[in-house]
């Protein structure tokens, strides 16, 4: 089910607030923390279990400057993606429920307010039994995922989450009785523009080529991909606001004809972000949206893309008529380009900050790690980081992760430069999945920052489940520390076991 995000019609939160959806995954390329936490995610904040999200590291590192994200590390998790020579541009969201509902978008909307409603977007609802076929697909594209990121692979992310379980959800999903005739496409091992020159091959090819895009690298997007598929119609659609206007008139001296058109459905007077190639062939129509301009880099392969396929009845439109123009009005929005600003990728396992440093060349010497949430700064100590940009260092003595109110950021200093990245934390995270929305409103109240309704929720819970409480007292040795089987205190570092970044060895704190 193909849908314009308009504000009149639907937006993919109304699909949040649907169901009671416990597992959700959502991939994107610029990313705004604050609308994450106000849009997405309160949306199912009485239900999820685990929320991640994984984004280009340019757009990971865009969001260090929103000092207005509170749950990030600590509610969710965030995972930049680094690609070779290209980026991380797809935008997918699978939810799941306790009860085996799973439902999947793809569209060509970032996690952004512009992407979720200011802008014009495009958003394909996958179903399971009418779109099975899709979440095979999906399915094949985590996995694909997980294999380009293996070290000297395509793409680097430091900590790989758990896919597994989604991957799982996307095949049960594609056993639902009903294929249909929809597929989901992407670019991690194969360009675009050749797996569309195959699907048009099966419907007997190409004859006619209608784009809509907000960035074409020029002309030569367009020109690629109309190549690909052996098609010389070729039109592209004229917004009335839109990143860039597409270049007719140095189309047509490199010797190719487009003809200018125009729909209802993209004639909206907010900015054009839609992505969509309607290709009419000689048994049949194929719609295709999802991340991908008619850039270069899109239809190369070069970015990580991703799009559905539907092939609907020839006699179908979607509208189209001469423009009437060859111009709009040109925002000059930057096409999507790799992250050229370093950043850092920090973890607490309860024990240590770890992580890595990326875009910054030869990295290795000593440095000084901070710790730093809201308007709280510490320094921790000095260590020094390897050649692949990796390292490890203790929090500061006075300032533990797991208690702190808000997210935090690792900041590491030397010679005047500072580099950040934000703070996730692994237990805290596992444990809300394990437990659920309780565990948050526990973390809440470690930090002092509870309303009322989590202590009641808690209270509700130790009621429903007193075993909770008494298997802690065992583990505890009965909540004596001088009982055998006294296990450390989990919350901070102070009585856990630290290690001894100089020789190694474990040592009481």
């Amino acid at each position: 089910m193909i849908v314009a995000l308009e504000h009149r019609t639907f937006s993919p939160r109304d699909l949040l607030l649907a169901n009671k959806w416990s597992s959700l995954l959502f991939t994107t390329y610029s990313l705004s923390l604050s609308f994450l936490e106000a849009v997405a995610i309160s949306a199912v904040a009485r239900t999820f279990r685990s929320f991640t999200v994984l984004t280009d590291l340019e757009g990971y590192r865009s969001s260090l400057a929103d000092a207005g994200a509170i749950g990030v590390g600590r509610n969710y998790d965030l995972v930049p993606v680094r690609v070779e020579r290209g980026v991380f541009h797809p935008k997918i969201g699978i939810m799941a429920d306790e009860e085996s509902t799973v439902r999947a978008i793809v569209g060509s909307g970032n996690l952004t307010f512009g992407g979720w409603g200011y802008n014009t977007e495009v958003l394909d609802v996958l179903i399971p039994g009418i779109d099975s076929n899709c979440f095979a697909d999906l399915a094949g594209f985590l996995e694909a995922v997980a294999e380009a990121a293996v070290p000297g692979g395509r793409l680097s992310i430091e900590r790989l989450p758990d896919l597994g379980r989604f991957v799982e959800t996307c095949r049960r999903a594609s056993r639902a009785p009903g294929a249909g005739n929809s597929r989901v496409l992407h670019t991690v091992s194969e360009p675009l523009d050749v797996q569309l020159g195959r699907v048009t091959s099966e419907l007997g090819g190409a004859t006619s080529l209608t784009v809509v895009s907000p960035f074409f690298s020029g002309h030569l997007g367009v020109m690629q991909l109309a190549t690909a598929l052996s098609c010389e119609t070729i039109s592209v659609a004229v917004p009335p606001v839109a990143p860039a206007i597409f270049d007719f008139s140095r189309c047509r001296q490199a010797g190719f004809s487009v003809s200018p058109v125009a729909c209802d459905l993209f004639s909206d007077t907010r900015s054009l972000h839609a992505k969509l190639f309607d290709i009419e062939c000689r048994r049949g129509r194929l719609i295709v949206v999802g991340s991908a301009n008619a850039t270069t880099a899109a239809v190369s392969g070069r970015n990580v893309e991703a799009v559905v396929t539907r092939i609907v009845d020839g006699a179908s439109s979607l509208g189209w008529r001469p423009s009437g123009t060859h111009e709009g009005q040109a925002t000059d929005e930057r096409p999507p380009e790799e992250s050229s600003g370093p950043c850092v990728v920090a973890h607490f396992d309860g024990q240590d900050i770890f992580g890595r440093v990326f875009g910054l060349p030869n990295p290795k010497r000593e440095w000084l790690g901070s710790l730093s949430s809201g308007t709280r700064r510490e320094a921790a100590e000095r260590f020094t980081v390897d050649d692949s940009g990796r390292f490890r260092f203790s929090p500061p003595d006075g300032m533990d992760p797991i208690t702190l109110p808000g997210s935090a950021q690792v900041i590491l200093e030397r010679d005047g430069i500072e580099i950040r990245g934000w703070l996730v934390l692994q237990d805290l995270l596992h444990a809300i999945q394990e437990k659920g929305p309780i565990a948050r409103s526990f973390s809440r109240m470690l930090s002092g920052i509870s309303a009322s309704a989590d202590v009641g929720a808690f209270l509700e819970y130790l009621a429903k489940a007193p075993a909770t409480i008494l298997d802690a007292a065992d583990r505890q040795g009965g909540g004596r520390r001088d009982r055998p089987g006294a296990a450390p205190h989990v919350g901070g570092r102070k009585a856990c076991r630290r290690r001894d970044h100089t020789t190694g060895d474990a040592a009481m704190a």
